[in-house]
């Protein structure tokens, strides 16, 4: 049974397990957490945060199943030196995470579709640097 929980779970672990150099990405991701978190309650970074801030039904396939789409937000925290002319490690972050999300890395991909992707730098301050991105997945309810 796939639902919003059991799919932010999964994109978690998944994360967690998969952004690295060992499988071919720029950044060891070291945190990743479910929810809206402060960059200085991440001891560690980078770090990733989750989180699902809406879930529409797309349509009623059958009396037992229904299409969703469900937004999710990931955002990305990376340590910065002072040389604001130096963006390369955000920009690589922010990469990564989005290479993961078309990636069969991500659990889901073979099972859903990534709709969206917006990538904000929004800007560079010491010692944080940090991104947003917004994505889609559609999913199917077969529980009522």
């Amino acid at each position: 049974m796939t639902t919003r929980k059991t799919i932010i779970q999964q994109l978690k672990n998944d994360m967690s397990e998969k952004i690295n150099v060992v499988n071919d990405y720029d950044t060891d991701v070291v945190d990743v957490r479910i929810g809206i978190v402060n960059p200085d309650k991440f001891p560690t970074r980078p770090a990733i945060g989750l989180w699902s801030y809406e879930d529409n039904v797309v349509e009623q396939l059958l009396d037992t199943e229904i299409l969703r789409n469900n937004k999710f937000i990931a955002y990305g925290y990376i340590d910065v030196t002072e040389d604001y002319d130096d963006y390369e490690g955000l920009y690589d972050f922010a990469k990564d995470v989005e290479k993961f999300l078309y990636s069969t890395d991500n659990t889901y991909h073979n099972d859903t579709l990534i709709m969206s992707t917006k990538t904000n730098y929004g800007g560079i301050s010491t010692p944080v640097g940090y991104f947003i991105i917004f994505f889609d997945i559609n999913y199917y309810q077969d529980d009522f």
